[in-house]
């Protein structure tokens, strides 16, 4: 309607550029193809349409279409609508055009371009005299790609909602970055790096389903994705219970199968952001300006299942169907409904799991749930619990014909067995100058395996439940290698140094450590050893290190090596583990990690490339160091606030997240050595354990506040530290997301102790070797490992290479020194205070996000009009219909 904000780009664009406006009746616009044959016998050269008005008009075969130009706005525009349009014509032009009514109608347009395979649509840049800037809830900017909300200033913003104050105080508020005022639009979008600017959806559109936070309007750009769906949205709704679930309404097309479809989304998404409920529409409803009527979408009732019925087979399957029936409050479940494809989450699963132990006297754990989410599946998974007496001194263990793994074994051998364990690979390259004898540094090497069960232990299994075997030391071989020599820094040594690095392990079969030695001349080689994370860890390294010096040198001297005393092996420590982790101590740790991480978020971290269905493990690393100076001014507030060096690295990493990503709730992971017992201290094996440490705090408070509050979550977990990870995962973790990892995706590494001195003889200098690889791993989205040398830090940032580019981490890494040097200014600054973008960012960002502003004119909208007139008096200027 001519009310409608919508349609002045065309009526003041007509009738103000000489054109001919063309107006049609109501029924005319609802008339498919009467409407489309009088656009094309009129030569109608340009049309304003929503998106999702086009598609009602649009045939199968035919298409709405002008004879120049299409310009879109009021919706998200679909990329297969581009597809058709380029399909029917070499020379249409496409606009995408954006812009809320508070700015008088359009602000930033798109042209699309041929060249380009879109996934998203951009809603453009801003026009001249137009300023949008993106920005973070405290209205600081954000840097290029990363979400925040879209704020616009310049000509046409309008000065507020008449007869309503407190609305327009909180819509349109003062230009902190220049002149006037700016429209907060409400609209979550992002800036890729050619300054157009990306549509994410609403900001109050966000729902939390089984604790994450979800944003329904991606789900439905990757549900259009799908070649059988002409049309989607995805809202948000409550079930009988009143739990949030997610239904896709759609219009599919002739080819569409629902099983196909949830398979396509089981590739592409997490469990959690699949709609449990699939609503087929002819047509999507429609209101008077074109745009999808929400109102008249049917109700989700009736909808939940569409599994076919399978009766109950015995007894333990009919009190399961009883118990779900309940718990969805649905008259009949069969023994094929999927648990979350009734709409279950982890407040039914723990209601579930109560249940079940109060009926059945049977103890499942929510993992179990998730991995046997049906009826039949779970009843033949049920089996009794069992109870072991704790005891906290390790001794020598009576050994099982089967070892069990210790907890974390287990985890590194089901990766293994799942997808490989490269990430877990643990090489070391170093450089030897001197002359060194082969045979020696076999008998040291055999000597420490022969010293250290958990480098000649193999990992078997049966019946699925993987055991424990150690072997000899007698079969193992240093690789002697001399057919490089002379080839030092040669294409083919590195090929063969990378081949070692990266050769999989045979977990059932190898040694856990493997070694080679590569000659280059009489007077240099290189070592290479390659651990396997399931045997060894960063301690461990060192140990390997000083035993190695110390036995060599013996062997040389003709004297016995001066070696720790090993009372017990890792073997004794995974029985002992698995024997002492259930009792009242272990309880109550385990219930503070419970209590800790209730309702854990997920942190939303922008990435520059979409998030794969199965997690990467594909890497690279950004290094840089912070000067002596930096380092000894944030030792200086450590010591200040009676804290450490650690813990405010930690706090500044925490606020780094919270400028990138607006949540005040943060966990990352961090990783402790675990050898509290002394006897643990000299043993090569996987101990490490690592813990979540998640600080919910107000942007509002102060930098020193957030330290305490992160001090206190650290020595908290340090406190619980007993608690293997793997037993909090299965405790807090309500579904497996196969696309990142458990709990937390970042992760802090602090290490402050000194690297083992590598000196056998004057004569002999063994030097690290760094050694840059093509396939390097990246365990995490994103890992800080810090690490004291000298007198400053030196910082590895290793992170995913198919999330994050390298200029992304650059960023980072100037942020992150951005906000060591404001604590260092300010540290009672407010966090949401603490500045990040460097100076250079904020002047590129500002000057981005404000165009060059155009001539300004004192003719009014009549005089233009006048002026068309003057200059074509014979041309229609209005045609209504056929009139």
């Amino acid at each position: 309607s001519l009310s409608a904000d919508l349609g002045k780009t065309v009526v003041y664009g007509s009738l103000l550029g000489g054109g001919t406006l063309y107006g049609f009746s109501k029924p005319m616009l609802m008339d498919a193809e009467n409407l489309r044959d009088y656009i094309t016998s009129q030569a109608i050269d340009c049309i304003k349409i929503v998106p999702s008005h086009w598609k009602a008009l649009s045939g199968t075969e035919e298409v709405l279409l002008p004879s120049s130009m299409i310009i879109f706005g009021g919706e998200v525009l679909p990329v297969d609508i581009i597809s058709r349009l380029h399909e029917h014509s070499n020379t249409i032009a496409i606009v995408n055009h954006y812009g809320p009514t508070e700015t008088t109608i359009g602000k930033l347009l798109h042209q699309v371009s041929r060249a380009e395979e879109y996934v998203q649509v951009p809603i453009g840049k801003p026009f001249s005299s137009t300023q949008a800037y993106i920005v973070t809830e405290s209205l600081e900017l954000c840097p290029l790609g990363l979400a925040g909300e879209l704020v616009i200033g310049g000509l046409g913003v309008a000065k507020g909602y008449v007869n309503n104050q407190e609305l327009t105080s909180k819509q349109f508020i003062p230009n902190p970055f220049g002149e006037g005022l700016l429209y907060r639009t409400g609209d979550k979008v992002r800036m890729r790096k050619d300054g157009e600017i990306v549509f994410l959806g609403r900001i109050d559109d966000q729902v939390k389903i089984r604790g994450y936070r979800v944003e329904p309007n991606e789900i439905a750009t990757v549900i259009l994705g799908h070649a059988s769906v002409d049309q989607c949205i995805v809202l948000a709704d409550e079930d009988s219970n009143g739990y949030k679930r997610l239904v896709s309404y759609l219009v599919p097309k002739t080819n569409y199968k629902e099983d196909d479809l949830k398979a396509f989304l089981q590739s592409r998404l997490p469990d959690y952001m699949i709609p449990g409920i699939y609503i087929e529409l002819e047509e999507m409803p429609l209101t008077g300006n074109g745009k999808i009527d929400r109102k008249s979408l049917p109700s989700p009732k009736g909808y939940e299942s569409t599994q076919t019925y399978e009766a109950p087979r015995n007894p333990l399957e009919e009190d399961l169907c009883e118990i779900w029936s309940s718990l969805f409050n649905v008259e009949k479940v069969g023994i094929n409904d999927d648990f979350f494809a009734l709409g279950g989450h982890s407040i039914l699963a723990i209601r579930l799991i109560s249940e079940i132990k109060n009926i059945k006297a049977i103890e499942i754990s929510i993992t179990d749930l998730f991995e046997n989410p049906t009826i039949a599946m779970l009843s033949s998974f049920i089996s009794g619990e069992c109870q072991e007496d704790e005891t906290f001194i390790i001794n020598p263990q009576e050994r099982p014909e089967r070892i069990p793994l210790s907890f974390a074994q287990e985890r590194l051998w089901f990766i293994d067995n799942w997808k490989g364990s490269l990430p877990y690979h643990q090489p070391a390259l170093f450089r030897i100058k001197g002359k060194i004898d082969p045979k020696t540094l076999e008998y040291v090497y055999l000597k420490i395996i022969e010293r250290h069960e958990s480098l000649r232990t193999v990992f078997l299994s049966e019946d699925g439940i993987p055991h424990q075997q150690i072997m000899p030391a007698t079969h193992w071989k240093l690789d002697y290698v001399t057919r490089f020599e002379g080839l030092d820094a040669s294409k083919e040594l590195e090929a063969y140094i990378e081949e070692q690095m990266f050769s999989p392990f045979d977990l059932s079969r190898d040694f856990m450590l493997r070694a080679s030695l590569v000659k280059i001349s009489e007077e240099e080689y290189l070592l290479l050893n390659v651990r396997h994370h399931i045997a060894s860890d960063g301690w461990s390294l060192s140990l390997l290190i000083n035993e190695f010096v110390e036995i060599y040198k013996s062997r040389i001297q003709n004297v016995e090596p001066v070696l720790p005393e090993l009372k017990i092996q890792y073997a004794d420590y995974s029985i002992w583990q698995r024997n002492n982790f259930e009792g009242e101590k272990f309880s109550e740790k385990i219930n503070y990690w419970e209590q800790k991480l209730k309702g854990l978020e997920v942190l939303e971290m922008p990435t520059d490339f979409e998030r794969p269905a199965i997690q990467s493990t594909k890497g690279s690393y950004e290094r840089f160091f912070i000067e002596e100076e930096i380092t000894n001014q944030l030792k200086d507030i450590a010591q200040n606030e009676k804290t450490t060096l650690y813990m405010l690295l930690i706090s500044v990493y925490k606020v780094l997240f919270y400028h990138y990503t607006g949540q005040t709730d943060i966990c990352i992971g961090t990783t402790v050595s675990n050898r509290e017992n002394k006897d643990l201290e000299p043993l090569i094996g996987f101990f490490v354990n690592t813990l979540a440490l998640r600080t919910q705090f107000d942007k509002t408070v102060s930098f020193t506040e957030l330290l305490k509050l992160v001090k206190t979550t650290v020595l908290e977990a340090y406190e619980h530290v007993a608690v293997p990870f793997e037993k909090v995962v299965d405790k807090i973790e309500t579904g497996r997301d196969s696309s990142r990892t458990s709990l937390f995706q970042h992760l802090f590494v602090y290490n402050n102790n000194p690297a083992p001195e590598i000196k056998l003889f004057d004569d002999i200098e063994i030097l690290n070797e760094p050694f840059a690889s093509e396939d390097e791993i990246a365990k995490f989205d994103i890992t800080f490992f810090v690490h004291e040398e000298g007198n400053g830090l030196s910082v590895n940032i290793n992170y995913c290479t198919d999330l994050f580019t390298k200029e992304k981490m650059e960023h980072m890494r100037n942020h992150f020194m951005a906000l060591l040097k404001s604590v260092i200014q300010n540290k009672e600054s407010e966090v949401h205070k603490l500045a990040y973008l460097t100076e250079s960012e904020r002047t590129d960002l500002l000057r981005l996000y404000t165009p060059a502003p155009f001539e300004e004119s004192s003719a009014t909208i009549l005089d233009l009009f006048q002026l068309q007139v003057a200059k074509n008096p014979e041309k229609a200027a209005y045609v209504f219909g056929s009139y």
